[in-house]
């Protein structure tokens, strides 16, 4: 993950947590987040003594089984994190709501592992019926991070 995010976090003069998860995954496949949520939360607390940081700009992404933890925890903790990047997620599993977070989806047509039609193109419209702020790209290729969507993260983040 660091070598896809490395050049706009070092051109933009942007901090990046890049937390492993606690089990082989980030996913939910064991009913809930605890070990993974708790990490994060000590992980978020360290950095934030630490480091200075525009509380304005706080994002949470993730690829893959790492983009299903964003879109489930990020919606409760949308009173911190500002936008949620979500990189060929798996699914969602969102557990309330707190505050207006906004949505960005990446994600390859072409991606076998995580098939676009059965994630992606429906978890979009189920956020943005919700009323969410949703970006959405789809990019030629496989299960991958497109750097352009990278660069468009990192320029939604520090706009307005």
């Amino acid at each position: 993950m660091w070598e896809a995010v490395r050049s706009d976090a070092e051109e933009r003069q942007v901090a990046v947590l890049l937390p492993e998860s606690r089990l082989f995954s980030w996913d939910f496949s064991h009913g809930d987040f605890g070990a993974d949520r708790a990490f994060l939360d000590e992980a978020l607390d360290e950095t934030f003594r630490r480091v200075p940081v525009d509380p304005a700009r706080i994002a949470l992404g993730g690829f893959a089984a790492g983009a299903t933890f964003t879109l489930s925890i990020g919606p409760s903790n949308g009173d911190l994190f500002r936008w949620l990047f979500a990189f060929s997620p798996t699914g969602m599993e969102v557990a309330g709501r707190v505050g207006k977070p906004r949505f960005m989806l990446a994600h390859g047509t072409a991606d076998s592992l995580v098939p676009i039609g059965q994630s992606s193109r429906a978890i979009v419209p189920a956020l943005r019926a919700g009323g969410n702020w949703v970006v959405y790209r789809e990019f030629p290729g496989e299960h991958e991070i497109f750097p352009e969507a990278v660069h468009e993260a990192f320029s939604l983040l520090l706009s307005d």
